[in-house]
């Protein structure tokens, strides 16, 4: 089963001049592309894989409050 991600995909510039999308949930790079807006197609097709996110959440640091 897949989970759908959220719209918003942050975007980082690095130093090839590509552009990486990042998901936002399940923290993969989505895709990569010289020109950034063609990374919009890439994000609207990705679905984060549960299992991934099952791995996530098991391996999340606990935060306690006092």
């Amino acid at each position: 089963m897949r989970v759908q991600a959220a719209s918003t995909f942050p975007h980082r510039l690095n130093q090839d001049t590509t552009y990486d999308s990042i998901c936002p949930v399940c923290y993969l790079t989505v895709a990569s592309s010289l020109v950034e807006t063609d990374l919009t197609e890439h994000e609207a097709l990705h679905a984060c894989d549960t299992f991934r996110l099952h791995q996530l959440r098991e391996h999340a640091p606990v935060f306690t409050t006092r």
